[in-house]
C-alpha cells in the first residue's frame, strides 16, 4: 500500500491515516486538506518507573512548516517520550521517528508536583528532573464526558522542546480536533524549597501528552 501519493495537477495530496500500537500502523489512504503538503509519522512512548512501556504510532497529513521538530520528553507520574518526522514518497515506508534515549539520572533540577491520594507518587510535592529536562510544564486540560466537563491538572518536568511555542504543536493538535488551552512553563529549580522562575504562557499543548491521551 502506498503511504504517500504525489498529487497530479488539480488534485489533493494523499497520505495514509492511522493510529495503532507499536512502531507502525496501517490505515486507509485519505486526501489531505488544503495547505497540507507532506505526510507525518509520530511515535509516543509512555512508561511508569521505566516499566510498563507502550508505544503508539500515528500517521497522517500535515503542513511541512511543522517538520524538523525536536523529540520531546515530559514526565510526571508517567513519562512520555515523543518523536515526530515528515516523509515523502517511498521514504514513508522506511522512515521512522527516533525516540529519545531512556534516562533515570537526576540533573539536580526539581519541579513542583501535586501529590495523589491514590498513589505514592510525589509524596514530597517535588519531582526530580532527569538529563535534559530543564523546564516545569503545568497545564490544565478540559475533558468532556457527555454533557459533563471535567478539568484535569497536570504538572511535571519537561525538555525545552515540550515548551515549544512554534506553530508545530498548534497545527498538529488542531488537526487532531483539540482546542488550544493556555499553559505555563517555568525554569526548573535547583533547590526544592525555591519556586521555579521565568514563567511564560504557552498556547500550544504538549504534543506527547495529548497524543498519548488520544491514543490510549
Amino acid at each position: 500500500m502506498e503511504l504517500f501519493l504525489f498529487p497530479s495537477p488539480g488534485t489533493c495530496l494523499q497520505c495514509e491515516v492511522c493510529l495503532g500500537l507499536g512502531m507502525n500502523c496501517s490505515g486507509s489512504i485519505q486526501e489531505c486538506n488544503t495547505g497540507e503538503n507532506t505526510c507525518f509519522h509520530a511515535l509516543i512512548e509512555s512508561s511508569t518507573n521505566g516499566q510498563k512501556k507502550s508505544i503508539q504510532a500515528i500517521r497522517g497529513c500535515v503542513t511541512s512548516r511543522v517538520c524538523g521538530w525536536s523529540p520531546a520528553i515530559f514526565h510526571s507520574e508517567v513519562k512520555y517520550k515523543v518523536a515526530f518526522t515528515c516523509c515523502t514518497g517511498d521514504s514513508c515506508r522506511t522512515t521512522f521517528p527516533q525516540l529519545p534515549e531512556e534516562s533515570f539520572i537526576p540533573n539536580g533540577l526539581y519541579c513542583p508536583c501535586k501529590p495523589k491520594v491514590e498513589s505514592n507518587y510525589c509524596n514530597n510535592a517535588w519531582l526530580a528532573c532527569t538529563e535534559e529536562e530543564s523546564q516545569c510544564l503545568n497545564f490544565t486540560e478540559t475533558l468532556t464526558f457527555g454533557l459533563a466537563k471535567v478539568q484535569n491538572s497536570i504538572t511535571g518536568c519537561a525538555t525545552p522542546s515540550a515548551c515549544n511555542t512554534e506553530d508545530m504543536n498548534k497545527k498538529i493538535l488542531e488537526k487532531l480536533g483539540f482546542s488550544m488551552v493556555q499553559h505555563t512553563c517555568t525554569q526548573a529549580s535547583r533547590l526544592q524549597s525555591s519556586a521555579p522562575g521565568n514563567t511564560k504562557l504557552l498556547l500550544p499543548v504538549f504534543i506527547g501528552l495529548i497524543l498519548a491521551r488520544l491514543l490510549a
